[in-house]
C-alpha cells in the first residue's frame, strides 16, 4: 500500500486515471504478519488505505472475499472488480505420473512459512504411520522458508523423516515437471480470517498443470477446489478427515486421477486463462463494456 501512495499522488497531479491491484489486505496483513495489535499503529494505516481506495478509479482484487472486505470499508461497488492472478504459460516436459494404487506421492511447492500451516503434516504423518502406511505415503516439499528448519526438526523428533523429502529451492521453470512427477499436490494454509479470503497463487499453477489437489484449507481456496472438482479438502487441524482423504487418494484408480486432472485444466482455462484475463483488463483500461466482451463470464469479472 505504501507503494500505491506515489501512484495516487502522480495520478492526481497529472489528472489521469488511477487503478490498483490488491493482493494483500491492509491493515489486516500488517497485523497478522507483524503481530502488531496497537490501534495507534493500525488506525493510521487504515486511514491511509481508505485514502488510497477513495482516490482510485478502479480497484482489482485477487479474490471475491478480498473484494467484499474492500466494500465493507465503504468503497463504491462500481469501483471494485474481481481479477484473479492468471495461470502462467508453462512448459511441461513430462506427462503425468501414472498412479500406482498401493502408493501415493504428495508434493508441495512454494514458501515454507508459518502462513502455510505445514505443521499439521506431523500429526497427519504420525497417524498414517500408526496405521501402517509409513512406506506407502510420501511427502515432498519443494522450496524454502523461515519455518522449514523448524518443520524438519518436528518431523525428526517424531521419527517421521523417512516419510519426507525436502528438495530446497528450484527454478520456476522446473516446478511443472516436478509436480507431474507426483500423484497429488498439497495446498495448505493456516486457519486465519485473512487467509480464508485468499486464493494462493500456487492453486492456479496446480490447476493449469492438471494436478489433483489435497487441500488443507478453509474459505475461498476450499471453495475453488470443491467447485472445480479437482480434489479433496479437509479443514486445517481435522486430522481424522485428512487421514481419510489421504487413504481415499491412495485407493483411487488411474481413471479417477485423470478425471481430476482434466477438471483442473478445464477450470483453469475458464477462470485463470492469461489471454482471457488480459483481454478483460484491456476492456477496463479502454473503458469498454465488460458485459459485451465475451472473454469471461460476467460473474468472474464483477463482485
Amino acid at each position: 500500500m505504501t507503494q500505491a501512495l506515489p501512484g495516487v499522488w502522480f495520478a492526481k497531479k497529472k489528472k489521469i486515471p488511477c487503478h490498483i491491484y490488491v493482493q494483500d489486505l491492509w491493515p489486516e496483513n500488517v497485523e497478522i504478519v507483524t503481530g502488531i495489535k496497537s490501534k495507534r499503529i493500525l488506525e493510521p494505516i487504515g486511514r491511509m488505505v481508505d485514502y488510497i481506495y477513495s482516490n482510485c478509479d478502479r480497484i482489482f482484487t485477487t479474490s471475491h472475499s478480498f473484494a467484499n472486505s474492500i466494500l465493507n470499508r465503504g468503497v463504491q461497488k462500481n469501483k471494485v472488480f474481481y481479477w484473479p492472478q492468471y495461470s502462467e504459460e508453462l512448459q511441461i516436459n513430462i506427462k503425468h505420473k501414472k498412479k500406482v494404487k498401493e502408493e501415493l506421492s504428495v508434493v508441495f511447492t512454494g514458501n515454507i512459512g508459518e502462513a502455510q500451516g505445514l505443521e499439521q503434516l506431523v500429526p497427519l504423518s504420525q497417524k498414517l504411520k500408526q496405521l501402517g502406511y509409513e512406506d506407502r505415503v510420501h511427502f515432498t516439499l519443494v522450496g524454502e522458508g523461515r519455518f522449514k528448519n523448524y518443520l524438519i526438526k518436528m518431523i525428526a523428533d517424531k521419527k517421521l523423516t523417512a516419510m519426507f523429502t525436502f528438495t530446497g529451492r528450484v527454478s520456476a521453470d522446473k516446478v511443472p515437471t516436478i509436480l507431474r512427477s507426483h500423484d497429488i499436490a498439497l495446498l495448505s494454509l493456516s486457519p486465519n480470517p485473512l487467509f480464508d479470503k485468499t486464493i494462493p497463487a500456487k492453486l492456479q499453477t496446480y490447476l493449469s498443470v492438471g494436478m489433483p489437489i489435497f487441500g488443507l484449507v478453509n474459505g475461498e481456496a476450499k471453495k475453488s477446489i470443491e467447485e472445480s472438482k479437482t480434489g479433496l479438502v479437509a479443514n486445517h487441524g481435522d486430522i481424522d478427515k485428512q487421514v481419510h482423504l489421504i487413504l481415499s487418494f491412495l485407493g483411487k484408480a488411474e481413471a479417477e486421477m485423470i478425471e481430476y486432472r482434466n477438471n483442473g485444466m478445464v477450470y483453469s482455462d475458464i477462470h485463470f486463462n492469461k489471454d482471457k484475463l488480459m483481454d478483460v483488463m484491456d476492456k477496463h483500461l479502454n473503458n469498454q463494456p465488460l458485459e459485451e466482451s465475451g472473454e469471461m463470464k460476467k460473474e468472474n469479472i464483477y463482485v
